[in-house]
């Protein structure tokens, strides 16, 4: 797994999980805020937790970036409000990212993105990798995401 380096002591934690995300003020344990990313249905207030499939978490000083097997979202980390989010194309199993400098790349079964620390799109590419069960890795020198096999949606 990646570890980044240490970082001044930041107010917040986040956690993430089933298409959840909460941060907790590390003061006192309260929630600063919560994104629910799982789609509403109308019979049971929510659709199955596998909608979305496993997500990603990566973060910067001042943003939370979550993605779903669906879409790449960007969060501002103090606020917890929405700064901006794209869509992916079709991926099957748990993106995997990386920040470098002022770009975000994300990499699914299907294709690399570029994103700016906004959510806002820079570009995106096929890969034409066969990645098959596994999650793919992605990293530039000195920063690098390992896949692993529970990447499924």
């Amino acid at each position: 797994m990646y570890r980044s380096p240490p970082s001044p002591e930041a107010p917040l934690v986040v956690v993430a999980a089933q298409e959840r995300v909460l941060a907790y003020r590390r003061a006192d344990g309260a929630v600063a805020w919560l994104h629910d990313f799982r789609a509403r249905s109308h019979w049971d207030g929510f659709q199955d937790p596998s909608t979305l499939g496993p997500l990603s978490l990566e973060m910067t000083p001042e943003r939370v970036f979550v993605a779903t097997t669906t879409h790449v979202t960007a969060i501002e980390y103090a606020s917890g409000r929405v700064m901006g989010q794209i869509t992916l194309t079709d991926a099957r199993i748990r993106p995997q990212m990386v920040v470098d400098g002022q770009d975000l790349f994300v990499t699914t079964d299907k294709e690399i993105v570029c994103l700016d620390l906004g959510g806002n799109l820079r570009w995106r590419a096929p890969h034409g990798l066969e990645i098959g069960a596994s999650t793919p890795a992605i990293g530039v020198p000195g920063n690098v995401r390992q896949g692993d096999f529970a990447g499924y949606k």
